[in-house]
């Protein structure tokens, strides 16, 4: 029987896609065995792995020759075999076998200088991932009810080739695997009376074959609980977890991109950075900010987040975005001829101006081109203002006399000819008294009675506003 299953394993893993959407982890419920277990396993001899979890369950090994139990439930078993649930009340969750592994090889305090030991469990996957497709893994844990210690960090890590012995170790065997599980549960798993399901997605970045089971994280990054127990051996100090009805199943549709939302990126001012998703009935998406849309633009610095649903999975990832300020410097304008107009960079940056100088202001006297720009590494941040110089009008009077004598009888402004000015006059209640566009020095005051006027001149050439009154004196 067990020949048989071999060869459709084998049959099956040849044919491209024929297993998409069924679980692709042989014996995942551990039933299938090449003898039935009676002892805890011991460290195999130098030479030999013929105490490896290999030699008890079909298609699974202990990678890294820790000790990962068989364990098999029978109220008939010789009572003098210890791999019996039976004696712990333990039921799996599915048929009667199930293995067991050590989490840590110490209880709730870590001594220093510690090495960690780690047990761990591998299978070969009936056929290889598909890079870029989504997977859903799925197991079950239980806490051995004599354990006193709890904790966290049982993941699930898919590699390409077999990951084998680690020698460094003081046991020699049982390193500690230093790779990233693409499956995690980061909570505490600390109740031993019941199953406890484990699951995540991840999308596969290569076509890897092997699935290990373990704690992949080192002492101080794993979380250790004291938990009560009631059991007969109550000096059974480490953190021991059965496994069970291991599940990896392909979601549909498969080919999202590996990374959906990218690395980390910095944008130059009005880039935008516009996603297109791929769309399907079984694929649903969620935006920090509420919305589902497939298609979503970045125009402002911020932390993203999308949330994408294919099948039953849920998969999530967050971008931070930078958008690089451009300075800014004031519109194009018209100086008068002896005026300074000073340009100031935004405090903190660090400026370089035309001339090359890198002070915080500059001071701008003449007609040209001016530059601001800011370093960066990724955009060219800079800014340009044109200035042109020009006459202005000389001083306004505030008072005239138009009574006839020859001698300041209009509103004279010096220079006004030299570039259009347009005058408006107003009597002491707002009301308009006099306008014109351009102005040429030729209000007399009219009809009006003598009083307090005020006016604005305005010159769209020179972007220039002035006003005031004027006392008109008959």
């Amino acid at each position: 029987m067990i020949k048989r299953l071999r060869i459709g394993w084998l049959l099956l893993g040849l044919v491209p896609g024929l297993l998409r959407g069924q679980n692709l982890v042989p014996n995942p419920d551990f039933e299938q065995l090449q003898r039935l277990p009676c002892r805890f396993l011991t460290f195999p001899p130098a030479d030999s792995l013929s105490a490896n979890l290999s030699s008890f369950v079909v298609g699974w090994s202990s990678p890294t020759a820790g000790t990962a139990d068989p364990w098999l439930y029978d109220p008939g078993m010789d009572p003098r075999c210890t791999q019996n649930l039976f004696r712990l009340g333990i039921t799996p969750p599915s048929g009667r076998s199930c293995v067991g592994v050590y989490t840590s090889s110490f209880g709730t305090t870590v001594p220093a200088n510690s090495v960690a030991y780690r047990e761990y469990v591998q299978t070969r996957l009936r056929q290889p991932l598909r890079k870029g497709a989504v997977y859903r893994v799925t197991f079950y844990a239980r806490l051995r009810p004599t354990a006193r210690t709890a904790t966290n960090n049982l993941g699930a890590y898919f590699s390409k080739e077999r990951i084998g012995l680690v020698e460094t170790n003081p046991f020699r065997y049982g390193a500690r695997l230093r790779v990233q599980p693409q499956v995690n549960e980061s909570r505490v798993l600390d109740n031993s009376l019941r199953w406890e399901k484990i699951e995540g997605c991840f999308v596969a970045d290569d076509a890897h074959e092997y699935l290990t089971l373990g704690n992949f994280f080192d002492d101080r990054a794993t979380e250790r609980v004291r938990v009560s127990t009631t059991g007969a051996d109550s000096s059974f100090v480490l953190p021991y977890y059965f496994l069970d009805d291991i599940s990896v199943v392909e979601e549909s549709p498969p080919g999202l991109p590996l990374t959906r939302l990218g690395p980390d990126t910095t944008l130059c001012p009005a880039q935008r950075l516009t996603f297109r998703l791929p769309t399907a009935p079984a694929l649903s998406y969620r935006w920090q900010d509420g919305s589902t849309a497939p298609t979503y633009t970045i125009a402002e610095s911020g932390t993203y987040r999308l949330e994408t649903r294919v099948g039953a999975c849920v998969l999530r990832d967050t971008l931070r975005v930078t958008v690089e300020k451009a300075p800014q410097l004031p519109p194009d304008t018209v100086l008068c001829r002896g005026e300074t107009l000073t340009l100031r960079a935004a405090p903190g940056t660090a400026p370089t101006w035309s001339d090359g100088s890198r002070g915080p202001t500059f001071a701008v006297r003449e007609a040209g081109m001016y530059t601001l720009q800011l370093p960066s590494r990724t955009c060219l941040l800079a800014d340009t203002l044109r200035v042109e110089v020009a006459d202005c009008p000389g001083p306004v009077p505030n008072v005239f006399t138009p009574n006839g004598d020859g001698r300041n009888e209009t509103f004279f402004v010096e220079n006004i000819e030299l570039a259009p000015w347009r005058l408006r006059v107003y009597n002491r209640w707002g009301a308009p008294v006099y306008e014109a566009d351009p102005y040429r020095n030729e209000w007399t005051g009219g009809n009006h009675p003598a009083g307090t006027y005020y006016y604005e001149l305005t010159s769209p050439t020179l972007k220039r506003r002035l006003k005031g009154w004027v006392e008109v004196l008959r």
